[in-house]
C-alpha cells in the first residue's frame, strides 16, 4: 500500500511584538531630515576614498536608490528606506567591471575586485556612553565583502573594523528594506573626533545605503538566534497530520536597548 507523506522541508520562524515600550530616540549625529544621515541630493558631506583598482571605483549619489547601471540589476526596485524619495548612496560593482554592457566583464571603467570606501564627517559623542550606529541597506552578492569601521582621530586611523551580512550567501541579497544596527560604544563613547566608514571589498554585485543615524539609545531589536524543531515529525502520513503534535522552540534576543513586550512567533511549514 502507497503511503502519502506530508513533508515540511522549510519551516520559516517569524517573530513579531503587539507592542513595545519606546524612549524618546537621541540623536547622537545626524536623523531623520539631515542632508548628511539621509544622503539628500547627494553625498554631502561625506567623502569617498577609491582605493582600487583605479580612481574610478567610487560609491555615487543615485537619485533613484538603485543601483541599475550595470548588467545584472534585473530590474530590481530601489533600496526600501524612509527616504529614499531624496536618494541613497550605492556602489555598483557590476557596472564598474562590465560598464553595462553584456560579456564585457573586466573592460569596465574599474574591473573587479574593488575596494572602495564611503567615509562619515567627523561628529563628536562626549557626554555619551551609549553609541550606536544604524542604517538601512539594500546588498547583493557574488563573492564581495562590506564593512563598517570606526575612527577616534579625525580619521587618522581605523581602530575598529566589523564585516557585515556574512550571512548572505553566493547571488543572494538582502531584503530591500534591512536595517542594521551596530554598538560601538566601547570605541566610541565620550570621544571628540569620531568618524565611520563603509567598505566595499570584492566582486559584485551591489551596496545601497541611506538614513544613517548615530544614536545614543537604538529601539528594540528582537531577533532569532536559536531555533529547534522536532525531525522525527519531517515525514509524517496525512492521514494522521490533524492529529498529532509538534513542539517548536525558538530564542530571541534584544540587541536594542528598549524593552519589547508581547514578543511572540509564527510558524509556517512549507
Amino acid at each position: 500500500m502507497k503511503k502519502l507523506f506530508s513533508q515540511a522541508p522549510l519551516i520559516l520562524l517569524v517573530i513579531f511584538y503587539n507592542s513595545i515600550e519606546f524612549s524618546a530616540q537621541t540623536y547622537i549625529w545626524g536623523g531623520p531630515g539631515d542632508k548628511n544621515s539621509e544622503f539628500a541630493g547627494g553625498l554631502n558631506d561625506w567623502t569617498v576614498n577609491a582605493v582600487s583598482p583605479n580612481d574610478s571605483a567610487l560609491w555615487l549619489w543615485e537619485a533613484d536608490g538603485k543601483a541599475d547601471k550595470g548588467k545584472w540589476w534585473y530590474g530590481r526596485d530601489a533600496i526600501e528606506s524612509p527616504s529614499v524619495s531624496n536618494g541613497a548612496a550605492v556602489f555598483d560593482s557590476d557596472y564598474y567591471d562590465t560598464g553595462g554592457t553584456n560579456g564585457n566583464h573586466g573592460d569596465g571603467p574599474a574591473p573587479c575586485p574593488q575596494t572602495s570606501e564611503l567615509i562619515s564627517p567627523t561628529f563628536s559623542c562626549i557626554g555619551h556612553e551609549s553609541v550606536w550606529i544604524r542604517f538601512n541597506q539594500y546588498y547583493r552578492t557574488w563573492n564581495s565583502v562590506t564593512k563598517i569601521a570606526v575612527s577616534i582621530d579625525n580619521g587618522e586611523s581605523w581602530i575598529w573594523e566589523k564585516i557585515l551580512n556574512e550571512d548572505i550567501s553566493l547571488n543572494n541579497s538582502t531584503e530591500r528594506n534591512s536595517v542594521k544596527q551596530i554598538n560601538i560604544s566601547n570605541i566610541a563613547k565620550n570621544q571628540a573626533e569620531v568618524k565611520i566608514k563603509f567598505i566595499w571589498e570584492g566582486v559584485y554585485y551591489f551596496w545601497i545605503l541611506d538614513d544613517v543615524y548615530v544614536m545614543s539609545n537604538p529601539p528594540a531589536d528582537p531577533q532569532i538566534v536559536g531555533t529547534w524543531y522536532p525531525p522525527d515529525r519531517f515525514d509524517t502520513p496525512k492521514e494522521i497530520i490533524t492529529h498529532d503534535s509538534m513542539k517548536f522552540k525558538m530564542r530571541v534576543i534584544n540587541q536594542g536597548s528598549v524593552d519589547s513586550k508581547n514578543v511572540a512567533g509564527t510558524i509556517s511549514i512549507v
